[in-house]
């Protein structure tokens, strides 16, 4: 389990420029194709979370109280949805999953 806390700027004119989003990622030890090492889980979830900015930031009149929902959603689709399934099993959610307190930020 690996919990983020993202900045996304430049949403909108209309809307505040930034917004603070609370992003934990939970992936299976093992999952249908296998076991899955701690690096590919890595590098797999920040590609993700990469994809998933590029397209929130790309919908100017995006709501600010909506971005962090749909960057989660869509985060979840490039890890898991079949056609690109690259870790099945994993979860994206905000911190409330866990119950793990955020104690550094902000």
């Amino acid at each position: 389990m690996a919990q983020v806390v993202i900045l996304l700027g430049k949403l909108s004119p209309k809307y505040p420029e930034t917004t603070l989003c609370e992003v934990e990622v939970g992936v299976p030890e093992v999952n249908r194709n296998g076991p899955v090492p701690d690096s590919v889980a890595q590098v797999e979830a920040a590609g993700a979370a990469d994809e998933a900015a590029r397209y929130v930031l790309r919908k100017k009149r995006l709501p600010t109280v909506v971005v962090c929902d749909e960057f989660r959603r869509k985060m979840q689709r490039v890890l898991t949805e079949p056609t690109m399934a690259l870790i099945p099993g994993a979860q994206v959610t905000g911190f409330l999953r866990t119950g793990i307190p955020r104690t550094t930020f902000p």
